[in-house]
């Protein structure tokens, strides 16, 4: 067995998973109750593989964010006429947006996933014109369509993203798609669960692996603590040529 992939893009990916399967906050209470999501996780692969299940949950988390994705992907967004470095949301702007905009820093950055071209590489959200219009460091290059996919994710983790969904897409084997999936759906059905729990060993081979696992440090005489799905992928590293970000 190797060591966990330090990269950050990849722990940022394995906090962010196992903040979306946590207790704290009820955020596993979040997804059980999430559309028809504990029925999509119990479809075979092939219907449902885990890249066509983050990209149907785009957009869909409590803060407007994306449910697998650390990121917030939306369509609908608009240049307003005449101001290239604003954009017009459909409604109002996702609270993930505005509460990276009130953090006072330049947190975000965006991008087209429909059309590189019309947005240029290190753009980020400025500030607030109103309920449902931002602006942005820079002018786009060209109108953004409402058909466009724009992502607005985290100006350190600016590739990670895209390296995930090529991960997801050509470097997850088929069966660890479904070996993942069912796992998130034992999780997501069987309401003992406290928790889930997710990280990444580089290896040479590509295997999954699932553990039921008690809170050790909560257990007593009574009971064995806090019950947890610990999902552990073993993978060799992306073979995709998206660089990584600055580590």
């Amino acid at each position: 067995m190797g060591s966990l992939i330090q990269t950050k893009g990849t722990q940022y990916l394995a906090n962010f998973f196992t903040q979306r399967f946590g207790a704290t906050g009820g955020s596993l209470a979040t997804l059980r109750g999430l559309g028809t999501l504990t029925t999509d996780f119990s479809k075979s692969f092939g219907v449902s593989s885990l890249f066509y299940l983050s990209e149907k949950y785009r957009g869909q988390w409590t803060d407007g964010s994306d449910v697998f994705y650390p990121a917030c992907s939306i369509t609908g967004v608009t240049s307003v006429a005449g101001n290239l470095n604003e954009l017009t949301f459909p409604g109002n702007v996702p609270a993930f947006i505005t509460n990276a905009i009130n953090a006072g820093t330049p947190t975000l950055l965006v991008y087209s996933e429909s059309r590189a071209a019309s947005i240029s590489a290190g753009i980020f959200v400025q500030a607030s014109v109103n309920a449902t219009t931002i602006r942005l460091s820079n002018a786009v290059t060209s109108a953004v369509l409402a058909t466009d996919w724009l992502v607005f994710i985290d100006n350190n983790h600016a590739n990670l993203l895209k390296r995930w969904k090529y991960f997801l897409q050509y470097d997850l084997h088929s069966q660890n798609h479904s070996e993942i999936q069912a796992a998130i759906h034992q999780v997501l059905v069987d309401g003992t669960f406290d928790h889930a729990t997710f990280q990444t060993i580089e290896s040479t081979s590509q295997t999954v692996g699932r553990a039921i696992e008690f809170d050790a440090s909560a257990s007593n005489y009574v009971n064995l603590g806090a019950k947890y799905m610990q999902v552990v992928l073993q993978t060799p590293r992306t073979t995709s040529q998206i660089p990584l970000d600055p580590q």
